[in-house]
């Protein structure tokens, strides 16, 4: 499951930076950056089953640098809080489902 979130997450990334000829286009919303930003979720918050798993992750976290600014700069609302995704991704890997990602 996660390498198809990882791969799902490819296709929308790619999908999204293909709409734009300059970085100033990238801040107007669009179905493809909602999903997007639901197959980052998914992959983020994805609850690790396995330590190959958390390696998986971690590696491609490390790889991406739009996913690695996320969960380094990015906060997310729940529950009227402001979480830091730091947070939601590190119960990931020790296999929490920290939030709903929709039945990603």
């Amino acid at each position: 499951m996660l390498n198809e979130l990882i791969e799902r997450y490819k296709i929308a990334q790619k999908a999204w930076l293909n709409l734009f000829e300059d970085a100033a286009a990238e801040n107007n919303p669009s179905p493809e950056w909602d999903a997007y930003e639901r197959a980052e979720a998914a992959l983020l918050y994805y609850p690790c089953k396995t330590i190959e798993e958390v390696q998986i992750k971690a590696a491609f976290i490390l790889g991406d640098a739009n996913a690695f600014d996320s969960v380094k700069n990015c906060f997310r609302t729940f529950d009227g809080k402001e979480v830091h995704v730091l947070s939601l991704f590190l119960q990931s890997l020790l296999g929490e489902a920290p939030v709903d990602c929709g039945g990603n």
